[in-house]
């Protein structure tokens, strides 16, 4: 017999287990039916569009990067080239690209202000009085845009009119080494399968790979340095559309970053310094994500099971769920997949309960050269 205890302590499991799974399982049909069959939106207007592109750093694939933002099939975009300084790598590239495609208009701009904490506001400083249209989009360099990517933005801009702004998740794609594949594992089936549920149910979050908005949404807000009000762009840019009464969404369709060859330092780096920006900006957000990953349907399970005397065989069952739902949601969405892809999740799954528990007490990360204190948002050059 057992006691009224340990069967309420069953039920309590059973219950926890079950939502865990119907979270993963509904989450990952919602970022299905946003990502499969998305039709180009042919937006009504055709104003003209200013490009802000900052570049920092070298990128094995920064040639087909770069050159996509050449290959737009809207009419009227002007393209801004952000640079730090002349001895950037990918700054002859750009100059080269600009002389040969001289049908577009492209303009190049070397130096970096000393305005803000964050070293990307402080290289897209110099651009904003070059901008003379009332949409403005920030793109970064190191993604591989589709040719019909400005008719994306603002048909997504048009199908709402409560948009204040429209950014898109970023898509790991073309990994090239274990690492890569455990980027992607973060990138797709969990960054992004969050990020576009939340958008399903209005509450999208802007996303620094892309940003679109009027240009009018920053002058009310105070103009550029309104972006320096949090402790990312994206974030400051959430806080103003919704201050605002407007909302973020984002486009169906992700922009996809191709990753390359990736090393362990690389993947950690990156996304301990989201962690530690999600939990300066979002931070009971943040505390919600434990919940996200593997482990509560896993313990959840073995507490369940612990009473019919196989907690492991419980564990290891459900932990088979969760990466199938994975697996499944990588191979229909028709993103990367491959059997690399199981132990890129089960790593994944280990690297966040380091890095979760690390964010909230780490103040200070590294990024392109720079040492950024969360604190003092102070950056200085390494």
């Amino acid at each position: 017999m057992f006691s009224s205890g340990a069967f309420t302590g069953e039920l309590i499991s059973g219950f926890i287990y079950l939502t865990a799974c119907a979270v993963q399982i509904v989450t990952s049909l919602l970022t299905l039916r946003r990502v499969q069959g998305v039709k180009t939106w042919i937006p009504q207007s055709c104003e003209p569009v200013t490009i802000l592109i900052p570049f920092a750093g070298s990128d094995e694939n920064a040639d087909r990067t770069l050159a996509s933002y050449f290959s737009l099939s809207y009419p009227q975009v002007h393209l801004i080239f952000c640079g730090a300084s002349d001895d950037e790598p990918a700054t002859a590239l750009v100059r080269k690209l600009i002389v040969d495609t001289p049908n577009v208009q492209a303009d190049l701009l070397i130096g970096r202000s000393s305005v803000s904490a964050n070293p990307k506001l402080d290289n897209l400083e110099k651009a904003w009085k070059s901008v003379k249209s009332n949409w403005i989009i920030i793109a970064d360099a190191n993604i591989i845009i589709p040719t019909d990517y400005i008719e994306s933005l603002l048909g997504a801009a048009e199908t709402d009119h409560i948009a204040g702004l429209i950014s898109a998740v970023p898509l790991g794609s073309e990994p090239k080494s274990f690492w890569a594949w455990v980027e992607c594992a973060f990138l797709n089936t969990y960054q992004a399968r969050f990020l576009l549920t939340a958008d399903a149910f209005g509450r999208g979050f802007a996303h620094g790979k892309t940003m679109g908005f009027r240009r009018e949404l920053l002058d009310c807000a105070g103009g550029p340095a309104s972006l320096a009000s949090d402790v990312a762009e994206d974030s400051a840019a959430t806080k103003i559309v919704r201050k605002a009464g407007l909302r973020v969404r984002l486009m169906s369709r992700p922009v996809h970053q191709p990753l390359g060859n990736r090393t362990f330092r690389d993947v950690w780096a990156r996304q301990m310094r989201w962690a530690q920006l999600r939990s300066r900006s979002y931070p009971w957000i943040f505390a919600s994500e434990a919940l996200s990953s593997y482990l509560v349907p896993v313990l959840a399970a073995v507490s369940f099971a612990s009473v019919t005397g196989f907690p492991w065989s419980a564990a290891a069952v459900s932990l088979a769920i969760a990466v199938s739902v994975d697996l499944m949601l990588a191979r229909a969405a028709a993103w990367p997949f491959s059997w690399n892809y199981i132990g890129a999740c089960l790593c994944r799954e280990l690297m966040i309960w380091v890095i979760w528990p690390t964010a909230w007490f780490t103040r200070r990360y590294s990024w392109r050269g720079n040492i950024i204190d969360l604190d003092g948002r102070i950056a200085r050059k390494i």
